[in-house]
Formats: structure tokens, C-alpha cells, sequence
């Protein structure tokens, strides 16, 4: 079950990682962190391998990904080792429970549906003012260009940008 959300979602497996090892297999949180490490590079590197085969990855994102992850790994490492299980616990817990407020600020007080995508506004003309027809309208260029719902930014009364 696990893995099937690993592959259809991906983000937030290594918790879920962590939490199995802590619950059912006793683990205190350093073991657990550092084995839910390793499972996850595992899954990491098998869909890396496909979508390279497939070719999917861009790598000049994917590479500069890569060395922000391991400094961060490596920094995480070190505060870890340095502080103990009791650290990495805490440290864990306020970063899960800041997912969980981030994500029930995006499902009950964000616009619902938004894409983060950029989109340039410019094609918008620059006499209609932000309403919900400017909306409307934003939202049905979008769709055309496989985009599902975007937000509207505006600044002087006209469509400038969106987010």
C-alpha cells in the first residue's frame, strides 16, 4: 500500500516511513529517520532510472535538485548525530505538523483548484479589469493550454499576473 502511494503521489513517504518503523517496528526516531532514508533513496533511484530511460527527467533541474538534497541531507546528518533521537523527534514533528496547517490552509482558505503555475497575462486585454469575467476568461484560456483553474493577480486595476 505504501508503495503505491509512493509512486502515484510521492511526497511525504519518508514519513510515512518513519512513523511504520517508530509504531510497529520499535524503532527510536534516528534509527527510524535513517532507514526511512534509505528506503526512499531506494524508491527515488528505481523512478529516476525509469523516467531517465523514458526520457523524462530534465536534468538540469534534477541535478541542481540533487546537490541542494544531499547539503541538506548532510547538514540534517550532522544536527542528528549531534543532538540525538530526542532532536530529530521534534524537529520531525514541527515539520509534519507545518505540512498539516499548510495543507488544511490550501483545502479550506485558499481559492480552491489554483494552479501554481506561471502563466503571462499579457494576452489579456489590458481594458478589462480584474472581475470575475477577466477570470472567466483567464481560466478558459488556461484550460485550453492544459492548465486547470489559475488565480488571477492584479495591480492597477488591470490583469498583471498570475499565480
Amino acid at each position: 500500500m505504501l508503495g503505491f502511494y509512493d509512486g502515484f503521489f510521492g511526497p511525504g513517504t519518508g514519513s510515512f516511513f518513519v512513523f511504520l518503523f517508530v509504531r510497529w517496528l520499535g524503532y527510536d526516531f534516528l534509527n527510524a529517520s535513517a532507514s526511512a532514508k534509505l528506503l526512499n533513496t531506494a524508491t527515488n533511484l528505481a523512478a529516476l532510472a525509469l523516467f531517465a530511460y523514458k526520457g523524462h527527467v530534465w536534468w538540469h533541474f534534477a541535478l541542481t535538485m540533487a546537490v541542494a538534497n544531499v547539503l541538506g541531507s548532510l547538514l540534517g546528518t550532522r544536527l542528528a548525530l549531534k543532538h540525538g533521537a530526542g532532536f530529530v523527534r521534534v524537529v520531525f514533528i514541527a515539520v509534519v505538523s507545518a505540512l498539516i496547517m499548510k495543507t488544511g490552509y490550501d483545502v479550506f482558505c485558499a481559492e480552491p483548484g489554483y494552479s501554481s503555475f506561471r502563466v503571462n497575462c499579457r494576452q489579456a486585454p489590458s481594458a478589462v479589469s480584474c472581475t470575475s469575467v477577466a477570470q472567466a476568461k483567464l481560466n478558459a484560456r488556461c484550460s485550453a493550454e492544459g492548465i486547470r483553474k489559475t488565480r488571477l493577480s492584479c495591480t492597477g486595476g488591470g490583469p498583471s499576473s498570475v499565480t
